[in-house]
């Protein structure tokens, strides 16, 4: 098996260009740069601010999320690891969306002015919940 393995990746490699080893070998997405497969993963930072941090235990946490994922998958991957605590302030399963009075934040800039729970993630991204504060006197 072993030899086979080194017949096929030299021949991978001297394939030319048009050939169907050349197009498997591209059909397959293989990022030569960060040598990560279309299904690797990636690291988000999420920090979380006010009452959130008391109620979560923690200021912060990197998630890991597939290759791709959205905003939208890391809130979900929140809710099934935190349960209640972010069903009840962050997200609505049942609408998919982001409560009122909360802040989320994609590298320093709101989510909404980008492209909402749609907004692409990539790796080293950082996400911040922020609840809405009041007061004043």
């Amino acid at each position: 098996m072993a030899g086979f393995l080194h017949l096929f990746f030299c021949k991978a490699r001297k394939a030319k260009e048009g050939t169907y080893l050349n197009i498997i070998l591209r059909s397959h997405k293989w990022n030569k740069q960060t040598r990560r497969s279309p299904d690797s993963e990636m690291m988000i930072q999420v920090t979380y601010f006010g009452f959130l941090k008391s109620k979560l235990s923690k200021s912060s946490e990197a998630i890991r999320l597939l290759d791709g994922a959205k905003l939208r998958d890391l809130l979900l991957t929140l809710a099934d690891r935190y349960g209640d605590h972010v069903e009840t302030y962050v997200f609505d399963r049942v609408s998919s969306d982001v409560k009122g009075d909360i802040v989320v934040n994609v590298n320093d800039v709101p989510h909404r002015r980008i492209q909402g729970l749609e907004t692409q993630l990539n790796e080293g991204d950082r996400v911040d919940l922020m609840p809405m504060f009041a007061g004043g006197g």
